[in-house]
């Protein structure tokens, strides 16, 4: 059985990632699944203790949080503005307006989500890309965007240049 082209496309994309998380000087928030499934836990740990909290539970709960889609737990981050609202039953829970939910998604996700989002504004370029991306997710950064193969889009290497 022969491999689909999308997923010859999704291999070059997690190979190209995995160059740019070995660059040192990289600022991209790259998350392999591994490592997106202990930053959730730390998050659930930090929610979930009522005690004396460590330097980095703070962080986490600062920073982040869990959004419960279904039955299963998505990693989010928080705005500037949503760290300071705390819910006046519990002190441990912040509210979280869904409105204003950025998710962080592992890269095994992103090929999928880029493309679909490629789809989506009609096969735009890099530009509504990031301004889209950039609404719903913290970690789908520009960077990621290049590494995406919309060069192999039909669409787009069948326009010529205005």
């Amino acid at each position: 059985m022969t491999a689909l082209p999308t997923d010859n496309i999704k291999f070059k994309f997690v190979n190209e990632v995995k160059k740019l998380k070995g660059r040192t000087n990289s600022r991209l928030n790259i998350l392999f699944k591994e490592e997106y499934d202990v930053l959730l836990s730390e998050v659930r740990d930090a929610s979930s203790n009522n005690g004396l909290k460590t330097p980095l539970q703070y962080r986490r709960l600062k920073t982040s949080g869990i959004v419960e889609v279904g039955n299963i737990e998505k990693l989010v981050t928080r705005n500037k503005e949503q760290t300071g609202k705390e819910n006046n039953e519990d002190s441990n829970n912040i509210v979280i307006d869904i409105r204003d939910v950025r998710y962080v998604v592992p890269v095994e996700e992103m090929f999928d989500i880029l493309t679909i989002c490629h789809r989506s504004i009609g096969h735009g370029g890099r530009d509504r890309m990031k301004t889209e991306m950039s609404k719903q997710y913290s970690n789908i950064t520009q960077g990621y965007q290049r590494c995406n193969c919309t060069k192999f889009c039909q669409n787009n290497t069948c326009r010529g240049k205005k």
